[in-house]
């Protein structure tokens, strides 16, 4: 299943490389997401990790200032017993 969503991007991270003989290549972006404030234990908001792609990815935001609105497509994913949430692709929206 897809979905869009407007969100705010506060960070970003790359990781390339090999661990123990096994290959990672990965970006992370960290967006903004809204406190469960079902248990009246949490108010606000923090941030979740969401992985966007290769290394590669980090690339196109080198010169995009931090923190950013973007236009953010999620894909959910279930191998039956758990769910997946990554982000298949983040636009900025450009300020006026």
């Amino acid at each position: 299943m897809k979905f869009k969503a407007q969100v705010v991007v506060t960070g970003m991270k790359r990781a390339k490389g090999d661990f123990e003989g096994t290959a990672y290549d990965s970006t992370t972006a960290y967006v903004e997401v809204d406190m469960d404030e079902s248990q009246k234990n949490a108010r606000g908001k923090a941030t979740q990790d969401y992985k966007i792609g290769t290394s590669e990815v980090y690339e196109n935001y080198v010169n995009v200032q931090f923190p950013f609105r973007a236009e953010a497509e999620f894909e959910i994913t279930t191998n039956g017993k758990t769910q997946r949430q990554r982000i298949v692709s983040l636009v900025p929206i450009k300020t006026a």
